[in-house]
């Protein structure tokens, strides 16, 4: 989201920060960084989306939100934001938030005397008054609050599904039935509200000594009225779901009886389409793990040896010989975050390619840019990997928003950065031009000699290729600021 909404009262709290303008940059670049240091009120923040954070002077209890926007100068500025929690007690605490940044809801818990969870609270973000407010509560074990409002919570030994307005939806699910495995809430609010397995007809096979267990693992969709759809069956000595943007993928081992005896294991993926319902198993021989994130574009991040690859689910092959400490999907799987063995970070793009050069540090594109480090120095690249804003000090970046970064350099020293374009804007100018119907000029006059001196283009006074560096400072210097996000 561009930031782009009209001021509220400035929190009083936050009168201690100064905003530098870096004017200084080379003609090439497109874009001007804008950058703000925090107070110690500050200390630690969560994104919520759209410019909100929550924020604490430590990182057990919240103080309350504030919403970062630039002014009408194009600078950044925190404004109040108005809410019905009252944190003066110091017993409000984050729990969870949506999966991304960019959704409306997220939860927040309130603690007894004794620092146990006594009431959670699903808010809602309303972007338009400038208000934080309770959506609904409840006194669930755990839960789960998805971008969309939807929770899926523990109460007792139930499952329950909680619709944006706090209404209950019961499920069949609960925690006394004998074939209970586990139930998980939807990162994506997408088409089920959560998802449930439940296990049957167990069988034991000992092997060589060893003995195993195996069950018929259902795997059924939690819809939004808090009924179960059944969705895949598997006979395996157990489950794991991973969830993507619209589709669950599960992983798992599944045991194989040959005619002739003995015991066949196969590692295996299952790829569920959940617009579409198609269902793609892929037996894959070796591999440690999944990556428990977003995956886009058919594609799922495998580990093995402790070096993560790209794996294909459609060709069931890797998508190349390449591999990494860490793959990450961003940009939603445009491009691919990649550190390499050397600790460098860089660029994958939908197909698996490297493409652009290794960096310091580098986080993933919103919009059009993507903060990067190298050399010390920190910039924001353009899609075709050209730096496009000046430079300053940084050791490492994070990406929250279209236009909104956060450069560390160091452990003290942290700001967030915005970028203003420094092209001129489109002419609005649409009125046609007039009819010229003067007749042309007869001149035969002879062009006068010039005998000036050339403009000294390294001359400030002439107004000519001079560098300028401007500095616009307000209030006193702020102090450092730790921003959390739940991932990279």
């Amino acid at each position: 989201m561009k930031f782009k909404r009209t001021a509220a009262s400035v929190l009083a709290a936050l009168t201690a920060v100064s905003a530098v303008s870096v004017c200084a940059f080379a003609e090439e670049n497109k874009v001007e960084l804008t950058t703000l240091d925090l107070t110690d009120e500050m200390k630690y923040m969560e994104y919520l989306g759209d410019g909100y954070f929550l924020y604490g002077s430590n990182a057990a209890y919240i103080d309350g939100f504030v919403h970062l926007e630039k002014d009408d100068n194009g600078e950044l500025t925190f404004t109040d934001v108005e809410t019905d929690i009252d944190f003066s007690e110091k017993n409000i605490a984050w729990w969870n938030g949506n999966n991304d940044g960019n959704g409306e809801y997220f939860q927040l818990y309130k603690k007894d005397e004794n620092g146990n969870v006594a009431k959670r609270y699903v808010m809602h973000i309303d972007a338009a008054a400038n208000k934080v407010t309770t959506a609904y509560t409840m006194p669930a074990d755990w839960s789960y609050t998805a971008d969309d409002g939807y929770t899926v919570a523990i109460d007792g030994d139930s499952y329950v599904v909680y619709d944006p307005k706090g209404k209950v939806k019961s499920t069949q699910a609960n925690k006394t039935n004998p074939g209970y495995y586990g139930v998980t809430a939807s990162m994506y609010g997408n088409k089920y509200a959560g998802y449930y397995i439940e296990k049957s007809n167990e069988k034991v096979v000992e092997d060589s000594g060893d003995r195993f267990v195996y069950n018929d693992y259902t795997l059924y969709g939690i819809d939004k009225k808090g009924k179960l759809v059944e969705l895949y069956t598997k006979n395996a000595n157990g489950m794991v779901l991973h969830e993507g943007s619209n589709f669950v993928l599960l992983q798992g081992v599944e045991v194989i009886y040959p005619d002739d005896g003995g015991i066949i294991y196969h590692r295996y993926l299952t790829y569920i389409n959940l617009e579409t319902g198609e269902i793609t198993e892929d037996p894959v021989e070796i591999f440690d793990d999944v990556e428990s994130q977003a995956i886009y574009n058919d594609k799922v991040i495998l580990s093995v040896d402790k070096k993560q690859y790209l794996y294909d689910i459609k060709t069931q092959e890797p998508v190349n010989d390449k591999k990494y400490k860490y793959i990450y999907t961003c940009d939603e799987g445009k491009t691919y975050r990649v550190q390499n063995t050397d600790d460098k970070w860089g660029y994958l793009d939908e197909n698996g390619e490297e493409i652009g050069e290794w960096y310091d540090d580098a986080d993933a594109f919103y919009g059009d840019y993507a903060p990067v480090v190298k050399d010390g120095k920190g910039y924001l690249i353009d899609r075709n990997f050209n730096r496009v804003s000046d430079m300053i000090d940084a050791t490492g970046v994070y990406s929250f928003d279209d236009d909104l970064f956060q450069f560390r350099n160091g452990e003290t020293d942290n700001v967030f950065a915005t970028y203003n374009s420094t092209e001129p804007a489109p002419s609005d100018d649409t009125s046609e031009p007039a009819d010229d119907t003067s007749e042309p000029s007869d001149d035969t006059s002879e062009p006068a000699d010039d005998t000036s001196e050339p403009a000294d283009v390294n001359n400030p006074e002439t107004g000519v290729g001079g560098v300028s560096l401007t500095f616009g400072l307000a209030a006193l210097a702020g102090a450092a600021v730790v921003v959390y996000r739940k991932k990279r």
